[in-house]
């Protein structure tokens, strides 16, 4: 009987070692971030382990708490095909309009990342929350 392949996003790779790192720079233990975080020991451990194949709820919750980025598009075909719609839209097919484009996207990264943890903290119920 052969065993099925699972193919783990390398942005699950990228935060899992980021996680790692924030764990020994803190002098922490995988018990105290997740009840600190508010995810559940054996969810850290699969999401440590690469055991997670794309960016959950708990994932989030985790980079939030660690203040790790969340760059990443998800992993919809449906989202990406929003995405390519929205810039064809504003794209003229230039390609010194295509590096201001991606100056701009770039730009608003962090304004992305701050809506999503506000959005999260709001589904947790958190009414504390602030713009930096």
């Amino acid at each position: 009987m052969s065993r099925t392949k699972i193919v783990i996003s390398p942005d699950i790779l990228r935060i899992s070692s980021e996680l790692l790192k924030f764990l020994k720079s803190k002098l922490m233990s995988q018990t105290q971030l997740a009840n600190e975080s508010g995810v559940k020991q054996y969810q850290l451990n699969r999401i440590l382990k690469g055991r997670t194949k794309s960016i959950t709820e708990d994932v989030q919750k985790l980079c939030i708490y660690a203040k790790i980025p969340l760059n990443y598009a998800k992993n919809t075909e449906v989202d990406r095909d929003n995405l390519y719609r929205t810039i064809d839209k504003v794209w003229d097919g230039e390609a010194s309009s295509a590096k201001v484009l991606g100056i701009l996207v770039e730009a608003i990264g962090p304004i992305v990342r701050q809506i999503q943890a506000v959005n999260l903290a709001n589904t947790q119920g958190d009414q504390k929350h602030t713009y930096d």
